[in-house]
């Protein structure tokens, strides 16, 4: 590592996405190169290391949290997730015109959601898959799962996909589906949301992540329970084309 990081121009800059044990580690290395670093931050990490970890989380995130801003520039999508440390905000989009042109109606006679992003616990898809369990009236399909976990759940009401890289395949999936949900504990500028919206597919998310609905239309928040969601999907199925 050092010696290929040694050789490249003195001017260059890095950019490093959310801080983890390993990029945490390049950021050393670069420092002691003297090189100059940016930090994306994408969400909450001391809420995710919580989830994931549990007390000791917060705790071990915050000491990289907190070298992290003594050595590095700091950039991120909510102003909360910066921890009034200096940093920039941004508003990030990949969204080109193919997403808002010919937005397709959907078959509402059964109930079927979807989500699209990591299988990881701190993505509330394990909660959700607990939720579901059992109930046949709701289908979920859920996308973005690595080889290893294409067959992480056994319930016959969850359908889990690959990753989608390729746009028109990710565009059919939303078109296919009449309810986006989201079920992190912790979020930040979820593309995935702003995706559904674009293909006019109205979105759940629970309580935890209710400051991403901002000043858009179409987000509805539910407890994370049975009762809630349900009644929230039949309010949507209900009010759809209003």
């Amino acid at each position: 590592i050092f010696s290929k990081l040694t050789k490249l121009d003195k001017s260059t800059k890095y950019l490093i996405v959310s801080i983890s044990p390993f990029t945490f580690f390049y950021l050393i290395i670069l420092k002691i190169l003297k090189k100059k670093v940016f930090i994306y931050l994408r969400s909450d990490g001391f809420s995710e290391y919580k989830k994931i970890i549990g007390l000791l989380g917060p705790i071990i995130y915050g000491a990289m949290f907190f070298i992290s801003t003594k050595l590095s520039i700091l950039i991120s999508c909510r102003n909360y997730i910066l921890r009034e440390k200096k940093g920039f905000t941004v508003k990030p989009s990949q969204l080109n015109e193919k997403w808002s042109t010919n937005q397709k109606n959907c078959d509402l006679s059964s109930i079927n959601l979807l989500y699209v992003g990591r299988l990881k616990i701190e993505k509330g898809v394990f909660s959700l898959a607990k939720i579901l369990k059992g109930k046949e009236n709701i289908n979920l399909t859920m996308v973005g799962a690595e080889n290893s976990q294409l067959n992480i759940f056994e319930q016959k009401n969850i359908k889990v996909l690959s990753i989608e890289t390729n746009e028109n395949n990710l565009i059919n999936l939303y078109d296919s589906h009449n309810i986006f949900i989201l079920p992190s504990f912790t979020e930040g500028h979820p593309m995935a949301l702003l995706e559904a919206l674009s293909r006019l597919r109205p979105v759940i998310v629970f309580k935890e992540i209710e400051h991403v609905i901002g000043k858009k239309n179409g987000i509805f928040v539910s407890e994370r329970n049975y009762d809630s969601l349900e009644k929230t999907i039949q309010h949507i199925i209900n009010n759809y084309k209003s």
